[in-house]
């Protein structure tokens, strides 16, 4: 990502129309993608689906993620200043011409969390990252030996986005989400240098506080 970014510099880089037509273009791109993949889902649930049909299915739905991909860099960019330019005007996050933390995500598939909770109230326990390539089986299993061994509800979920740095935010959300996810993991970079981030493990109320504003930013 830092490399395109200092070729882009040396070269002059592509026009804002040019970045608004790529980012049309990427999010286009990913309703073509999850039809495919829905297309491909239901042939490989099919018992009696022809081999060469699944590979044309599994090629195309290659071809598609690599053209999104080859998108990001400059869609990423885009975004990520016009997230930049409407925190600036709330000014929030501003240090006279500096924005800190920068702006800064990435288009990625995010890993999903386990959530375990006591079955007599809601209370959050754990949450422990799962790679993203864990099915839904995969899931029913683990939640159910969780119950059977801990006595404990338990719960995979998937995530819109993940406040490392630079984000992870959703490749596939629409635009108002790719917009509203990466807003709310800036927000808990930014909070990270404030009291207000750095007590959020201290309690479930300061996680839901660190939550809601990070909603209400986004």
């Amino acid at each position: 990502k830092w490399t395109h970014r200092v070729a882009s510099f040396f070269t002059g880089g592509a026009s804002d129309e040019a970045r608004r037509r790529k980012v049309d273009e990427y999010i286009a791109m990913s309703g073509s993608i999850r039809e495919a993949q829905g297309r491909y889902d239901r042939a490989v649930a099919d018992p009696a689906a022809d081999a060469d049909a699944l590979q044309e299915l599994e090629d195309e739905l290659v071809r598609l993620k690599n053209r999104r991909r080859s998108l990001r860099n400059d869609v990423e960019e885009a975004l990520e200043a016009a997230i930049s330019a409407t925190l600036r005007d709330q000014g929030i996050g501003t240090f006279g011409p500096l924005l800190w933390p920068p702006v800064d995500f990435r288009l990625e598939s995010p890993p999903r969390i386990l959530i375990t909770s006591p079955r007599d109230r809601i209370e959050r326990l754990e949450s422990v990252l799962l790679d993203m390539s864990v099915t839904a089986l995969d899931s029913e299993e683990l939640e159910a030996r969780i119950l059977d061994q801990q006595d404990l509800s338990a719960i995979v979920l998937g995530l819109g986005g993940l406040a490392t740095y630079p984000t992870f935010v959703a490749d596939d959300a629409d635009l108002l989400g790719i917009l509203d996810l990466a807003a709310h993991e800036w927000l808990h970079a930014y909070l990270f240098f404030h009291p207000l981030g750095q007590g959020f493990n201290s309690s479930a109320e300061m996680q839901t506080l660190n939550e809601t504003i990070s909603n209400v930013v986004g």
